[in-house]
């Protein structure tokens, strides 16, 4: 909030530990036309009876083209694909300055961060802006109500994101995404 940036960092040194790093850590593609995005993890597990095996992620994802679009892929990362909020210390700390109103002159705005973090999808790394698609596809935007409803009638699951208040994050396919923007335009 207002440009600053507070990290907390755990630091795990276990063999155990270092090993699941490729687990939380993903390459991304990312069309330059209609910019759907695709996350390829760098790494996988096999699980034979009670031991487990690291090995390295399946690739590529994509193909040479976007299926959506015909254009090429970007690539970048690798990124943090991992949980990055801890949602049981967010509740806590959301509780603790609804209890303590007073002491914080800017309530109102600390408080809708940590709500919107304790609302966000934990397990989807990234989000799509409604109204980027709709620049895309050189339409009005829907409004996020009717989009949200649609993304929950297919099945899926969303909700908004502390980086974009116009970002929303769900773990629709893009393809899906798309399907709902072109039913939009129609």
């Amino acid at each position: 909030m207002d440009f600053y940036v507070r990290v907390f960092v755990r630091i795990y040194t276990s063999a155990g530990a270092m090993k699941n790093t490729p687990l939380k850590l993903s390459y991304v593609y990312q069309c330059t036309g209609c910019d759907s995005f695709h996350l390829q993890p760098l790494g996988r597990t096999v699980s034979k009876n009670t031991s487990v095996r690291y090995l390295p992620g399946f690739g590529p994802i994509v193909p040479q083209e976007c299926t959506d679009c015909g254009k090429k892929y970007n690539m970048g990362g690798p990124i943090w694909s991992a949980p990055i909020h801890d949602q049981d210390w967010v509740t806590s700390i959301l509780s603790d300055v609804k209890s303590m109103k007073a002491r914080y002159p800017a309530f109102d705005r600390i408080s809708a961060v940590l709500t919107t973090i304790s609302e966000e999808l934990p397990d989807v790394p990234l989000f799509v802006s409604l109204h980027n698609l709709c620049a895309t596809l050189k339409c009005t935007s829907p409004s996020a109500v009717v989009f949200r409803s649609a993304v929950i009638n297919a099945g899926y699951r969303i909700s908004g994101t502390h980086v974009n208040p116009l970002g929303l994050k769900s773990d629709a396919l893009m393809e899906v995404i798309w399907d709902i923007m072109r039913c939009w335009v129609s």
